[in-house]
């Protein structure tokens, strides 16, 4: 039986009078759904189209709930709008999360008319909640500008941008999406999802001289070549690649949410995702590869890092074979590579590179028990080349074990004696898991030191500090750095520790910043994506809405670490995130009630134990 794919396309031309006209938008909704139903024939497609007139406020939000909401666990939902963008004024009640006030929203076909609100982004958010109750794979693509100076020029005849000046209309709290705020109270709901935009925050999207969405022409135009066999994030850099070489300047932007990789393949489920390849470009009569110090790579590593790179899909043109590379200079998330043993880069093909030597001390891990389980494990990882993991043979000197006995492959934490991961019988397959399992181990460890000792920036300027929420609703401040919890009797009866992130930008410029979390269990996760936050003396909420997981008393204590990633630019958020290993989640994360700029980071580590008795 087939997975079913359940589509809602937006797209508005003709607004009423007063907001100005577009041309392009409901051939971008045409454009996708002619991709859809030509190309993805492997799904059951049901979809919904609202164009000019029927693109209403109520429309919108009618179809989220009887049609998206339709999609179960086995099934895949895409919503897709091109319109204007625009920005609203935020009640009160959300300034700790909007320091300037501000909302971004889509506008409607009726939002500027009397009695007329735009859809923000807060209630987009509750209704992807809504769509995600069962467990769907959630992808949302919006053509649209979500800020910008309210200038509509285009930059050559017949281009325009998408992008209505800002409603300064008072919205009370009771308006967002039946008073949801008001029920629930001001916490943002988080689900699992993929959203592409086709600009920043503070750019406009633009229509081409031939009236299409830039945005949207191109992304269609990948997904056709590729008939949507593809990874998000590969999907992300040849967007951005074509997008950034069009006449118009905007970036459009990724981001993924509550732990999924960008590493899926396109509205394929959330099964596990695929191998991370790192594109291969030219600038400047310069090759570059879209791999650096986010990715794990060091400023200056004692040796050169070197890179496997082909053509996508194997063999390809006139190379026939693999090309090897190394980087001469290794910035925040690109560095720059020269091609070895003769060889050149043709500016002609795309190309794709995967690390094949990375000068980093190896994961040491002892290795004991029965020898036909520590053959196979030695032999499968010698043929991983690159696989940061080495074994010491009956040493119990190193933080982790694995044990080959009666049968099993067993990883232990020999520091707090448990156990991680247990795998049944002495399979290839099995081994390869293993090695897997401790190579992520082993990212988790080089990727939680994040660190930049040459950074010029002050990190003092950026505060960054955690909170307790009590069952008053009050705040308890637990500080930054090292933080220790101690739990009682009381803590039992709220199934979570609701706490609050914050940060402060005090520096005398616009800064970006990335909310990472390192999960007992050895996953990464993005909880906040990439966002610029202005200068102010306000502290900005970061992370609202979430809990720690409780462990039960036979485990003596819990460590949980938040690493905040500041940087002058942009980066590319999705490359941090993994699965943990094992099935015991320490820590639940729910709802409760040019890229060679400067940057640091800064942690939070939380020890949470239970009080002595």
């Amino acid at each position: 039986m087939k997975r079913k794919l359940y589509v809602l396309l937006v797209g508005i031309n003709r607004y009423p009078s007063g907001i100005p006209a577009l041309e392009g938008c409901v051939a971008d909704v045409e454009d996708v759904r002619a991709f859809v139903e030509e190309r993805l024939g492997y799904f059951d497609v049901n979809v919904e189209v609202l164009v000019d007139e029927m693109a209403t406020r109520g429309n919108v939000i009618r179809l989220f709930r009887t049609h998206l909401c339709r999609a179960g666990e086995e099934d895949a939902v895409w919503f897709h709008f091109s319109g204007h963008g625009s920005r609203t004024r935020a009640p009160e009640e959300f300034l700790e999360f909007e320091p300037d006030g501000m909302h971004e929203s889509l506008v409607c076909y009726d939002s500027r008319s009397e009695g007329g609100l735009d859809l923000a982004d807060k209630e987009m958010a509750v209704l992807f909640a809504e769509v995600a109750r069962r467990n769907p794979h959630i992808l949302a693509t919006f053509d649209c500008c979500h800020s910008g100076s309210g200038v509509r020029e285009g930059a050559s005849e017949g281009a325009g941008a998408r992008f209505v000046s800002r409603s300064n209309k008072e919205r009370p709290l009771s308006s967002y999406m039946d008073g949801y705020y008001v029920k629930h109270g001001i916490s943002i709901p988080n689900v699992k999802m993929v959203f592409f935009a086709g600009c920043g925050k503070s750019e406009q999207a633009w229509e081409d001289s031939n009236h299409r969405g830039i945005f949207s022409r191109l992304l269609c135009g990948i997904l056709r070549e590729s008939r949507g066999r593809m990874s998000y994030a590969d999907l992300f850099l040849r967007l951005r690649s074509a997008v950034q070489s069009s006449e118009n300047i905007q970036n459009p932007q990724l981001e993924c949410y509550e732990g999924v990789s960008a590493y899926h393949r396109f509205l394929d489920g959330w099964s596990p995702p695929m191998g991370k390849t790192y594109s291969v470009f030219q600038r400047d009569n310069a090759w570059f590869i879209r791999c650096g110090q986010i990715h794990g790579l060091l400023l200056n590593p004692l040796s050169p890092v070197r890179f496997s790179v082909k053509c996508p899909g194997g063999d390809s043109n006139s190379l026939g074979s693999t090309l090897s590379v190394r980087a001469v200079h290794i910035g925040i998330q690109e560095s720059e590579i020269v091609a070895e043993n003769g060889c050149v880069l043709d500016k002609k093909n795309d190309y794709e590179g995967i690390i094949e030597e990375l000068p980093v001390p190896p994961l040491l891990v002892s290795l004991s028990g029965e020898l036909p389980g520590i053959e196979l494990v030695e032999e499968v990882r010698r043929e991983r080349s690159g696989s940061l993991v080495d074994f010491a043979r009956d040493d119990n000197s190193p933080e982790f074990k694995v044990s080959c006995r009666k049968g099993n492959i067993r990883i232990l934490n020999q520091t707090t004696g448990r156990s991680l991961l247990e795998l049944d019988g002495y399979s290839e397959e099995n081994a390869q898991l293993l090695i897997m399992q401790l190579m992520k181990i082993e990212r988790w460890k080089r990727l939680s030191r994040l660190d930049n000792s040459h950074s010029r920036l002050d990190s003092r300027a950026v505060d960054f500090g955690v909170c307790q929420l009590l069952e008053d609703n009050s705040e308890r401040k637990l500080g930054s750095g090292e933080v220790l919890l101690e739990l009682d009797e009381s803590c039992d009866a709220r199934g979570g520790i609701p706490y609050r992130i914050k940060v402060g930008n005090h520096s005398d410029r616009v800064l970006f910043f990335t909310l990472l979390y390192f999960a007992p269990d050895f996953g990464i996760r993005t909880i906040l994506p990439c966002q610029e936050i202005w200068n102010s003396e306000k502290e900005t909420i970061l992370d609202d809405g979430h809990a720690l997981f409780i462990p039960n008393r036979t485990i003596p204590e819990v460590v949980d670490t938040f690493v905040l990633v500041v940087t002058t630019e942009r980066i590319d958020d999705f490359v941090f995130g993994h699965y943990g290993i094992g099935e015991w989640q320490q820590r639940e994360i729910k709802a409760f009630g040019k890229n060679n700029g400067d940057w640091f980071a800064k942690r939070i580590t939380i020890k949470t134990v239970w009080a002595a008795d």
